[in-house]
């Protein structure tokens, strides 16, 4: 996106920069822009190979700096193509930080989706990469002024946080920036972060707006096509009907998959500051479905030291005897190498050999490891589905490394079929659903050709597409954006679910605010089945950005659209009394499961997992 920001916001910043003179003088301020010319605290990630870097001065005099994009790379991923800046002083957790620069595309350079993404990172000894800032920001043709407050969530004694500048990987970008810096006031300074200049964020997305006519739109189909009703005929011993019956209709759980991804550590009792108890109780009640964050991924599954398979199984027949669903992710990540990926000690010396041999030796070991997965969760009621495969718009390197991408997902899907007829069978990805870019295009391009051809030559082998949607706050797509795309894979023939929903973002009612209308958009969309977010609460989550809880499960807005929402609106109610024909018919009621009770003046049952899908459905019961 281009010139996502107002020029009244640079304004803003212009004013609000200069506030900054009443606040209490900063503990620390990070040397600013000369330090970029010297070298000391700055360099490029990936040794510089995907982004170029020089000092220019700008038609103001101005020393600035310029980032390129090298033409011919393919970062792997973002961090790889950034300006990387050692914060030289220590950090710690509720210190508050001011992030400030000016920055532009480059004159004659402007691309449809000229991007910058800021990050500030607590490199903590535990590596969680804990990010206190984090958003995209579409750059104009001319400077302006960014003004970023922030909390540090966590302490770093030792002097290994970071500030990245990413610009924009598998794109041509070319970004000016300077008057860079970072000022940080401890926490006994007192600085609320809500005090300090903040600009320019665009703070939205299309369709927020209360009466959204997309919103209004979905809410009533919905109606139509998320609803059915029952009828209850009560007849008494001979088989007559008995009126006046009192009937009440209660769901127990909904047919559409509402969930989360549940850590292992986290419900074991393994992060030190978790109240464990809650974390369980609160998954419980809040989720009819579960994906393992990292237990399920092929290097923990079958080689990590801190999970066993006994430790995941034991948690499964947890989940299942709690009626939560669950989903497996992921069987193959295409890469070599990597967390959650196929292994290195397993494809790496292959690879190198590369020969006919090698090749079918890592086939063989790849169905082998879904064979052996697969296999072993069915015997354990596990799993409804899985995601076969996990971004293979990116992760090229098996699919190469075998001569054919395509039709190695083919051959994943049907082992996967082969070792459980009954489990679903998905594709997943990422920013295909959840960002407004160049790269997000040419994602869907890719993903329309590859399902075309995965329903031309599998049939049934591909059951649906996951949409993981991890969105930002700096580039949100609008409803209508994702329902298009929704609708589209599942004229395909398949269905489509949000696997992975989170944002990053220090505004909680935006976030809610993109939770309801994610919400309201996919559970509108005809072949659409299931919503699941990426971990909800802050303590446990891998961008310490959940929709749901802060670190301590003090609630966010989102947990009001939650309840309001999958456990509120979407999980219906009904009551009445049968007519003088022992009928009952309810009023249209949300697709799920439910208790029927029954309470005549010659007794009363309750009759239990009654399945409202579609149309009519028919309970006869005898008393």
């Amino acid at each position: 996106m281009m010139a996502i920001l107002l020029n009244t916001c640079v304004a803003m910043g212009l004013m609000a920069l200069s506030e900054i003179a009443t606040l209490p003088t900063p503990k620390y301020s990070m040397p600013s822009y000369a330090a970029i010319t010297n070298n000391t605290y700055w360099k490029l990630d990936g040794d510089g190979k995907y982004l170029s870097r020089k000092v220019f001065q700008d038609e103001f005099g101005d020393e600035a700096l310029q980032l390129v994009t090298l033409s011919g790379t393919v970062a792997p991923h973002t961090w790889y193509a950034a300006l990387i800046g050692y914060i030289p002083f220590p950090t710690f957790k509720d210190d508050t930080g001011l992030l400030t620069f000016t920055a532009r595309a480059s004159l004659g350079n402007v691309t449809n989706s000229t991007l910058l993404t800021p990050v500030v990172q607590v490199d903590e000894a535990s590596q969680s990469y804990k990010k206190d800032v984090y958003m995209t920001l579409g750059m104009a043709p001319f400077y302006q002024n960014f003004s970023i407050p922030f909390q540090f969530a966590a302490s770093d004694p030792g002097r290994n946080s970071t500030i990245m500048l990413e610009a924009g990987y598998n794109l041509p970008q070319s970004v000016d920036i300077k008057h860079l810096q970072l000022q940080v006031w401890t926490k006994n300074q007192r600085v609320d972060p809500s005090s300090l200049p903040s600009c320019c964020n665009a703070g939205g997305y299309p369709g927020r707006e209360a009466n959204a006519t997309w919103r209004k739109e979905a809410l009533a189909r919905i109606d139509q096509i998320r609803r059915g009703s029952m009828d209850v005929t009560v007849l008494d011993q001979n088989g007559k009907p008995i009126s006046d019956c009192s009937i009440n209709a209660t769901m127990t759980q909904s047919n559409f998959r509402f969930g989360s991804a549940v850590n292992l550590g986290a419900w074991r009792g393994q992060h030190d500051s978790l109240n464990t108890t809650l974390y369980q109780q609160w998954f419980k009640k809040l989720f009819n479905t579960a994906v393992f964050e990292g237990a399920m991924k092929w290097d923990s599954w079958e080689r990590s030291a801190n999970t066993s398979h006994d430790e995941v199984l034991a948690l499964v027949k947890t989940l299942r005897a709690n009626n939560i669903r669950i989903r497996g992710h992921n069987l193959v990540w295409p890469s070599c190498g990597g967390s959650g990926k196929v292994p290195e000690d397993v494809c790496a010396p292959l690879i190198a050999e590369n020969t006919s041999e090698s090749r079918a030796a890592l086939e063989k070991a790849i169905e082998f490891h879904i064979h052996d997965e697969v296999t072993t969760l069915k015997e354990n009621d596990c799993c409804e589905e899985f995601d076969v495969v996990n971004e293979p718009y990116e992760n090229t390197a098996i699919g190469n490394f075998l001569g054919n991408g395509n039709a190695s997902i083919l051959k994943w899907l049907n082992a996967t079929a082969q070792a459980n007829p009954n489990a679903g069978r998905r594709v997943n990805d990422d920013r295909v659903c959840s960002a407004l870019s160049d790269i997000a295009l040419q994602e869907q391009n890719f993903y329309k050709e590859l399902i075309k051809w995965l329903v031309a030559e599998g049939g049934d082998l591909l059951t649906g597409f996951g949409c993981e949607s991890h969105v930002n706050d700096g580039l949100l797509p609008g409803p209508e954006a994702m329902l298009e795309w929704y609708n589209f894979i599942s004229s395909l023939g398949v269905s489509i679910r949000v696997t992975e929903f989170d944002m990053v973002t220090k505004d909680v009612q935006l976030y809610a605010d993109y939770l309801r209308d994610t919400l309201i958009a996919v559970y509108s969309s005809p072949g659409a089945d299931g919503f699941l977010m990426w971990g909800f609460t802050d303590e446990c989550h891998w961008l310490h950005s959940a929709p749901l809880f802060y670190n301590d499960f003090r609630p966010k807005p989102g947990l009001d659209v939650w309840f309001k929402l999958p456990l509120g609106e979407w999980m219906s109610l009904a009551d009445g009394n049968t007519n003088s024909s022992g009928i009952w018919t309810s009023p249209p009621v949300h697709h799920g499961t439910y208790n029927v009770s029954v309470s005549c003046s010659s007794g009363s049952t309750t009759i239990s997992n009654v399945s409202v899908l579609k149309n009519h459905t028919k309970v006869v019961v005898n008393l």
